[in-house]
């Protein structure tokens, strides 16, 4: 099934604005950007197997395997700045209140109308707040686990080799790779 034709549910800065007003809604401190980035390529996943949608735009050098796992890399790059530090939507506003980092990054974050985006979609935001459910209390190094499973798409890709599949060294994992293993995951897992 080709994804590149579909359009995509989100963009990179609507997910981290999700994931860390989800977090505050729970009454959370916050995620670190490596929750934030691990929980995007779940929802991602989720989404192209559930929805046969993507949740985000994945061209090449978008999700990349890196040696901790999947990275989306845009959102790892918006939050790098903070570290390991819990990140919070109050965090990303002042980071460009006050000109810190790329204020480009921060201004599509704190832009998104969370509302808004929950009503435009509501199968797939609710789909959304039911995956953030199973997956947000997992801490970084669980995260992790999870996107190294044996037989995932960073498993595929990266300790496989990406020659195997034909991707000649480069570290994306397209969402070809991602979508069977999530849409046989979940009829496993939760439709058997």
């Amino acid at each position: 099934m080709s994804h590149k034709s579909i359009q995509p549910v989100a963009t990179e800065s609507i997910v981290v604005s999700f994931l860390l007003t989800k977090a505050k809604e729970i009454g959370r401190w916050g995620l670190t950007p490596l929750q934030v980035n691990k929980l995007a390529f779940i929802l991602h996943g989720w989404t192209l197997g559930l929805l046969e949608r993507p949740l985000f735009d994945n061209s090449p050098k978008r999700i990349q395997a890196w040696r901790y796992g999947p990275v989306v890399v845009g959102i790892y790059h918006t939050l790098k700045p903070f570290g390991n530090n819990l990140v919070t939507i109050d965090h990303i506003k002042t980071r460009y209140q006050y000109g810190k980092g790329d204020p480009s990054k921060y201004e599509d974050v704190i832009s998104v109308d969370i509302e808004e985006f929950m009503q435009k979609d509501e199968d797939a935001t609710g789909h959304l707040d039911w995956v953030y459910n199973i997956y947000s209390d997992l801490d970084g190094g669980q995260l992790i686990n999870y996107t190294h499973r044996k037989g995932g798409p960073w498993d595929q890709c990266r300790a496989r080799g990406f020659e195997v599949l034909g991707l000649r060294g480069e570290k994306h994992i397209p969402d070809d790779v991602i979508y069977p293993y999530y849409k046989e995951y979940i009829q496993k897992n939760f439709y058997s």
